[in-house]
């Protein structure tokens, strides 16, 4: 039992928990944090904001509040699904090199009943992407369709290298108002891109988002465009050059670094600056789970081998396997800072490219 003893602290604690009672109850919440998650994903540059309130002391309660406002216990605020797991690149910050997995294309009845479940649920997000190129799935412009007409205000967002991006593809993304679409660069220069993604065509790119940029006005569209630059030891070099360059093009910027798949990848540039950072609950198990092309459901974006499989999409619901025993009691193992019960999380450090959205007072209560 938590005691209210007037101190200013634990007046601040009282609230909190307050704060969490009542947010996780009321369908007007319910319908307002849903709105509010699908516009911070539709519009704002959620790089940026973490960076400025979630890393500022002043800032931070409030960034751990609004995020936590966000977090819904019936249904996920954010889906991954895995539309394809082929690829057309070997970049080698993947885990594709480290280990052969099976690829194949997602079922689309299969992908239906996953949107058509989510859409019960009111406003949500998508992303079309896990381990492969959403560009090579064969039913990818229908997959958008198919959201937006489910719920024209779901949010999508589209993760690509851009090689594929073709102007037939590139209208139909614009004309289906899809949200967000996000281009993976690692390098600009040909001979370091080669090396890094097995591919020295970076031009084509360019050229590509280029192309983009100028359908994008023609149609009046507002869909945001982004470039995310994956920054390693063999690149760090280039981040100024990137600035200027998405700049010009008109487009945002995403810097982020790599990170080592749970553990998989040694070489990764957050393990090489060997960050001195705390370990603090990773906010995947709260917001974002992913399902597999062969519709496996599983804890994050960064369960490349299944370690962490909650359920299958074709025996059972989302909706249950999130409000189930085994994910409540990884959210507990997070908050206890116990990840070593989580062989997925054990070693993982994709944690540290987020701030933490969470209390003292709930790690050491488990509140949630």
């Amino acid at each position: 039992m938590i005691q209210v003893s007037g101190s200013a602290e634990d007046i601040c604690d009282f609230f909190l928990i307050l704060f969490l009672y009542f947010q996780k109850r009321g369908s007007l919440i319910t319908m307002l944090k849903s709105n509010l998650s699908n516009l911070i994903m539709s519009n704002v540059n959620i790089e940026k904001v973490q960076n400025i309130l979630g890393n500022t002391p002043v800032l931070r309660i409030f960034f751990k509040l609004g995020s936590q406002a966000l977090i819904d216990y019936r249904y996920p605020t954010h889906i991954f699904i895995e539309t394809t797991r082929a690829c057309n690149l070997k970049c080698t910050f993947c885990s594709r090199n480290v280990e052969h997995s099976e690829s194949g294309h997602m079922d689309f009845d299969l992908f239906k009943s996953i949107v058509d479940e989510a859409t019960s649920f009111g406003r949500k997000n998508f992303g079309l992407h896990l381990l492969g190129e959403p560009l090579l799935y064969p039913r990818i412009v229908e997959a958008i369709q198919y959201i937006k007409n489910a719920n024209s205000n779901h949010a999508i967002l589209l993760t690509t290298n851009g090689y594929l991006l073709d102007d037939f593809k590139a209208k139909k993304i614009l004309e289906n108002n899809v949200d967000k679409i996000v281009f993976s660069v690692f390098s600009l220069r040909s001979e370091r891109t080669k090396t890094l993604t097995g591919s020295s065509n970076i031009s084509k790119v360019i050229d590509n988002i280029k192309n983009m940029v100028a359908l994008k006005k023609r149609m009046h569209s507002k869909t945001n465009i982004y470039m995310r630059f994956m920054i390693c030891e063999e690149n760090k070099d280039e981040l100024q050059q990137v600035q200027s360059l998405t700049k010009d093009l008109g487009i945002l910027l995403e810097a982020r670094y790599t990170h080592n798949f749970s553990g998989v990848i040694e070489d990764n540039y957050i393990s090489n600056k060997q960050t001195d950072k705390k370990r603090y609950p990773c906010y995947h198990p709260w917001f974002s789970p992913a399902i597999t092309w062969d519709g496996k459901i599983v804890l994050c974006c960064n369960d490349w081998n299944y370690a962490e499989t909650l359920g299958d999409m074709r025996e059972t619901t989302l909706a249950s396997v999130w409000g189930g025993e085994r994910l409540k009691q990884l959210r507990r193992y997070h908050l206890a800072e116990e990840y070593n019960k989580i062989p997925l999380c054990a070693k993982c450090n994709v944690w540290s490219l987020h701030p933490d959205i969470f209390f003292g007072i709930q790690k050491k209560h488990k509140l949630k």
